[in-house]
């Protein structure tokens, strides 16, 4: 009889935004070419050991190139150990999904996270009573960024 391996204790299993991307990478490998250093450093938010893991995740795709696929993909994982092994299976029993459809649904994850980290650093700006000055330019910094995201998200609305 074959033993199961131990759990793995201490990492938690991915949920929300962060297993939505992480599915989305698995089946599109490709898509992790369009993440850039901004969406890696947003990965922050969900903490330094899951940021760490996404990050490595999108290393690996984006070293298959644009022509990644997800059955090299997913032997690459495997090859690795059984993490992404749910994954892979829902993956495989999903049908195809459009390309581009599967793009805006990363693309609006990765903005959702970006906004989720300003949210978050905005409250801590505010709890650290700091003076309204001190406040002001990080204040007007965050609210700006957190404006360009919403005009990123309406510009994608607009070109569908």
């Amino acid at each position: 009889m074959a033993r199961k391996a131990p759990p793995r204790t201490g990492r938690p299993v991915p949920v929300g935004l962060e297993l939505q991307i992480v599915r989305l990478l698995v089946a599109h490998p490709p898509l992790a070419l369009e993440i850039d250093a901004s969406a890696l450093a947003a990965f922050q938010f969900f903490g330094a050991e899951p940021a760490e893991r996404l990050a490595q995740l999108v290393a690996a795709a984006q070293s298959l190139g644009p022509n990644g696929s997800f059955a090299a993909f997913a032997q690459h994982l495997k090859s690795q150990g059984d993490e992404y092994e749910g994954i892979i299976a829902e993956v495989v029993q999903e049908s195809e999904s459009d390309f581009d459809a599967v793009r805006l649904l990363l693309r609006g994850a990765i903005r959702q996270v970006k906004n989720d980290a300003l949210k978050q650093e905005l409250s801590q700006l505010f709890a650290a009573g700091l003076s309204s000055d001190e406040i002001g330019v990080r204040y007007r910094e965050l609210t700006s960024q957190q404006d360009q995201l919403l005009r990123e998200a309406q510009a994608e609305l607009a070109n569908r």
